[in-house]
């Protein structure tokens, strides 16, 4: 990841917050796709725009700010001092312009994809999929039993966990979970990212089980209830999910329900229910969600069918776990069409099955043999 291509590092520049932006505010994600857009039907490269005379021909064509976008991409000594305290404390960033950005969020969120993700721990886990849990803020003693379940069967079909935030929900699976010995793709705000951890955590994250994520930099200085995009990472993470329900306790902060929601029929969502049950669990229901009765009946409706798939696929196990002897269990990485991020961003039109603001390409093309749907 280090050192930063030079396509991310313009992403970064137009794209990240680094603390107290007044002046020029970085590009959104539309923004972001409109110039991704010109670069490409340009034959162009983030790179390109160290060139003002691009900067010029991209402005007029986008009718983003001129003084804005070369106040945004003037940022490079800030910027430096930045990268040095992110890769100080072991953190990467990617862009979509790098061969490593997770192909899954790609496949999910199409012209949604966020141009930057930062990151800390083991990145191959991001290819990997697993069992997004959506639950409430608090916790309860039922639901405390209920987790050490669902954790106790991520392992057995090991399936990793991803979560999103730092509700005591979340704590309570990542305890449970790093007890049984699972891995974790953990979703955060972007200020949350550089946050120490707890000895567990550091232990888990030092061994590869841990991996940190956010599509915004540590630097970042807005609310938490100004990211939903960590709920569209979390599903377009996972396999399937299991949704928790607690009309009392629920606060979902990152529009995590609302996301999985979206995806169904097409990912499996189990709702564990609480009387009354809420009206999004209702909905999640409605549209085609399972409700979870039992661990048996979830799997006989296909729980797990992902990582049956991955298993059968690579005939062994994917994910590192440790014994109850306290032996470390290696398994096979995950395949090259798993981790490949290797359709470029400038070379991806946005998908018309998305909300986006839809761009002008559509063309597909072959990049390092992988025919790919063209959308930035």
């Amino acid at each position: 990841m280090w050192p930063l291509s030079e396509d991310t590092n313009e992403v970064v520049l137009l794209c990240a917050w680094f603390a107290g932006e007044r002046e020029y505010v970085p590009l959104g994600l539309q923004e972001y796709n409109l110039l991704a857009s010109w670069l490409y039907q340009h034959d162009l490269r983030p790179r390109d725009l160290k060139d003002l005379s691009y900067i010029e021909e991209a402005s007029v064509a986008t009718g983003l700010n001129l003084e804005r976008l070369t106040g945004l991409l003037n940022r490079r000594i800030s910027l430096g001092f930045y990268l040095e305290d992110w890769k100080r404390r072991s953190m990467w960033i990617i862009s979509r312009s790098d061969d490593g950005y997770p192909l899954r969020i790609h496949q999910h969120l199409k012209s949604q994809s966020p141009p930057i993700l930062f990151g800390s721990g083991e990145p191959s886990l991001l290819g990997i999929g697993g069992t997004a849990v959506i639950g409430p803020s608090m916790e309860t003693a039922q639901l405390n039993r209920f987790i050490h379940t669902v954790t106790e069967l991520c392992i057995q079909h090991h399936s990793p966990l991803i979560i999103a935030g730092q509700h005591p929900i979340s704590t309570q699976l990542i305890k449970s979970g790093i007890e049984l010995g699972n891995s974790f793709i953990w979703l955060r705000p972007g200020k949350l990212l550089g946050q120490p951890l707890d000895r567990p955590c550091r232990d888990a994250k030092a061994s590869g089980n841990i991996t940190l994520l956010s599509s915004r930099s540590p630097a970042d200085i807005r609310t938490f209830s100004e990211e939903p995009e960590i709920g569209s990472l979390l599903v377009a993470m996972c396999d399937h999910a299991i949704y928790i329900d607690s009309n009392e306790l629920s606060m979902d902060d990152f529009n995590s329900g609302e996301a999985i929601l979206r995806s169904l029929p097409k990912k499996k969502c189990f709702v564990y229910r609480h009387d009354p049950v809420s009206s999004l669990a209702e909905s999640l229901l409605s549209n085609g969600a399972h409700p979870w009765i039992d661990e048996e009946i979830a799997i006989d409706a296909g729980l797990f069918n992902g990582s049956l798939q991955r298993q059968i696929k690579q005939n062994e196990p994917l994910i590192e776990t440790t014994d109850h002897t306290g032996t470390n269990t290696k398994s096979s990485p995950p395949s090259a069409e798993d981790l490949s991020g290797h359709i470029h961003d400038d070379h991806h039109s946005i998908d018309s099955s998305e909300p986006a603001t839809k761009l002008s390409t559509t063309e597909s093309i072959s990049q390092n043999g992988v025919q790919g749907e063209l959308f930035d």
